[in-house]
């Protein structure tokens, strides 16, 4: 619960949380270091509940670390025992970030507990060492409710914080403007999504090609507001 309350994305803050669980996961790496992407429901006082994707990944040693050093509020817990490590927000590990893009290059079909993952391969190309070759990964600034990670500046993949069931409008908004020859919009190459029996599928992630900018709309707004003032 401390975890969620002080994520950015998650939306729940101004509602009081009486608790939260692991109601669905799959793992993405098995080993010392092992990776796994899990749904997590809050559960709020009034009895309203809300899922929200979290990538899970453990480390140890220097790279530990690191992770604790240069993105303490990702450290989910501190893993003590016969293994020892780091438990953290899993969008902070390349080798699990790397996977999810997998998944859509691939088109797999992740079969997880309660539901299942399926990833979509858009417009990623078949060449599979150009698109291993995607490094290094980085992490701009939080946004709001989604993360994003990009690829070598060459491709941005947004991942949907909060699960909702349905049609969700960038994919939907990206898909419509597929092959319609607009140089300026950033074409959709892939996508995930969360399906579970008796609910419509859910959005988890979509991939872009990155096109350099400037800025971005809100940035602009708050520029011209302060000119103007």
């Amino acid at each position: 619960v401390p975890f969620l309350q002080r994520q950015r994305w998650f939306g729940g803050k101004a509602k009081p949380l009486s608790g939260a669980r692991f109601v669905d996961w799959v793992s993405l790496r098995k080993g010392a270091h092992p990776s796994f992407l899990t749904i997590v429901e809050a559960e709020y006082r009034g009895g309203s509940r809300e899922r929200y994707l979290l990538p899970l990944a453990m480390s140890s040693g220097a790279d530990a670390e690191r992770i604790d050093r240069d993105f303490h509020g990702a450290v989910v817990a501190r893993i003590t025992g016969a293994r020892k490590g780091l438990l953290y927000d899993g969008l902070f590990d390349d080798g699990t970030c790397l996977a999810l893009l997998t998944a859509m290059h691939e088109r797999h079909a992740l079969t997880m507990r309660q539901g299942r993952i399926d990833g979509a391969n858009i417009g990623l190309t078949s060449d599979r060492a150009a698109w291993e070759a995607l490094t290094p990964i980085a992490r701009p600034a939080p946004d709001q409710s989604n993360t994003s990670i990009l690829f070598d500046r060459r491709m941005i993949m947004k991942v949907f914080r909060r699960l909702e069931a349905g049609p969700n409008p960038d994919l939907e908004i990206g898909r419509y403007l597929l092959g319609r020859d607009l140089a300026r919009v950033p074409p959709l190459v892939g996508a995930i999504e969360y399906v579970r029996r008796g609910e419509e599928p859910a959005a988890v992630a979509m991939l872009q090609e990155f096109v350099n900018n400037e800025g971005n709309g809100w940035q602009v707004t708050i520029d011209e507001l302060g000119r103007y003032f």
